[in-house]
């Protein structure tokens, strides 16, 4: 495991508390100047003996001069950020979000096309409840 000005470079998994699914396996991760993680990749086997990498489960993220996520990529998924005036995330591309006057999020929405088929309907809807743990949808 690396460590560098205090920020974590690797994590190593081994053992049958980790490897149920994968084997062994680790995570590198890359930071920028500003000590903000920009990308974090799982490989197979340890760092001693690295096997492939793991596919769609790498990360990758980028910030704006004040530190907001512009973007964040999650294998071959792709989300994009929008900030308002207070610097909270006002839009992403698959959900809008409101904010109360203390500036907990009040409320999330549907706010585009999420499965890419050129239209925001139903079917973006039920991928979003899906992806919160709320089931299928309508």
């Amino acid at each position: 495991m690396g460590l560098c000005f205090g920020r974590r470079t690797q994590v190593a998994r081994t053992g049958s508390a980790f490897t149920e699914n994968l084997g062994d396996h680790f995570d590198d991760y890359d930071y920028n100047p500003r000590n903000e993680l920009t990308d974090s990749t799982r490989t197979l086997g340890t760092p001693q003996q690295p096997g492939d990498p793991v596919p769609d489960d790498d990360f990758a993220y980028d910030y704006d001069p004040i530190g907001n996520r512009k973007w964040s990529k999650a294998g071959s998924s792709t989300t994009t950020y929008t900030s308002n005036e207070l610097n909270q995330y006002a839009m992403t591309t698959a959900e809008g979000l409101t904010y109360d006057d203390d500036g907990n999020v009040k409320e999330m929405y549907v706010a585009g096309d999420i499965d890419g088929d050129d239209k925001t309907d139903q079917a973006d809807l039920g991928i979003l409840l899906a992806d919160w743990g709320c089931g299928t949808g309508p």
